[in-house]
């Protein structure tokens, strides 16, 4: 994922828990990720797995994809042997 693409994904992240009302530690309480993770996820600083991508929706009672709105996604490039 490209740094414009976490960077966009952390914005969707941080606009979806403010709409839901939540802090950034009730957020990481409801889903059971660390509040860490949450941060650096907002702030575009990482990139989350799909399981921590499917929790924090979950616990936001919204789809993955709401999440993933305006994000780029680009395959990994095959290691060469």
């Amino acid at each position: 994922m490209t740094e414009a693409s976490s960077r966009q994904l952390g914005e969707n992240l941080r606009a979806a828990r403010q709409a839901a009302g939540l802090s950034q530690n009730e957020l990481a309480v409801h889903s059971g990720i660390h509040v860490a993770t949450v941060t650096k996820a907002e702030d575009g600083l990482t990139s989350p797995t799909v399981t921590t991508l499917l929790r924090l929706a979950f616990a936001l009672d919204c789809k993955a994809s709401a999440l993933l709105e305006g994000v780029e996604l680009t395959a990994p490039r095959p290691r060469r042997r």
